[in-house]
């Protein structure tokens, strides 16, 4: 058997400034970038792709000090703050229930609330190395890396690339969920194309994320 591509792909990222002591909702969230990189034969770096992700930590100094995950979302970015109703419902407020989860997404993780998670913003690989499952085996191993304690990891599959001019944005999309199923995700009632999965979840290994192991 071949080796996978994947074998030879390796990731170099950067996380945001952040201080130890957190005074504004910023704080309180950390980015962080990443570059997928492939050595050539001739020693030269090949871009493979590359992903955002956010980690969230609305209690990470104490109950009194935290913002609220309404205020830490929708001060952050717009792209956080889409995923404020979806977790913790149409109906949270600012002060109305902000640590604990919508009943979706209670009934999909069974945990109430939460007090760190990570949200995936985009990953995107590059056209002439797609369909190798590249991104999976990345995000899975940054999830075993940086979501360890995290309650939960949440995601928007949407397609970000052009799309094909024989495939539609609808079609794209639900192939997308099904690419984030083979991790673990689940989609989110009632908010397609949201998904969400345990962080705890035991994630395929990378023969099984390839299907070397069916």
């Amino acid at each position: 058997m071949s080796k996978p591509i994947a074998n030879e792909v390796y990731v170099a990222f950067k996380a945001s400034t952040i201080p130890i002591v957190g005074e504004e909702p910023n704080d309180w969230v950390t980015t962080i970038r990443g570059k997928l990189k492939l050595r050539g034969r001739n020693g030269k770096i090949i871009h493979v792709g590359e992903f955002i992700l956010h980690i969230i930590e609305p209690q990470a100094y104490g109950d009194d000090q935290a913002p609220s995950n309404y205020n830490l979302l929708d001060v952050h970015s717009w792209v956080l703050s889409e995923f404020y109703s979806v977790l913790f419902g149409e109906d949270a407020t600012d002060d109305l229930n902000e640590d604990e989860f919508s009943q979706e997404i209670a009934e999909i993780l069974h945990l109430p609330g939460c007090r760190r998670f990570l949200v995936l913003e985009s990953i995107e690989i590059e056209p002439v190395f797609r369909g190798q499952r590249i991104g999976l085996i990345a995000i899975a191993r940054m999830i075993r890396l940086l979501a360890e304690d995290c309650d939960l990891v949440a995601t928007k599959a949407v397609p970000l690339y052009p799309l094909r001019p024989d495939l539609n944005f609808e079609i794209a999309t639900h192939k997308l969920m099904k690419y984030w199923q083979g991790l673990g995700f689940q989609p989110v009632p009632n908010h397609h194309p949201y998904m969400v999965m345990s962080a705890i979840t035991n994630l395929p290994s990378t023969p099984a994320i390839l299907g070397w192991d069916s």
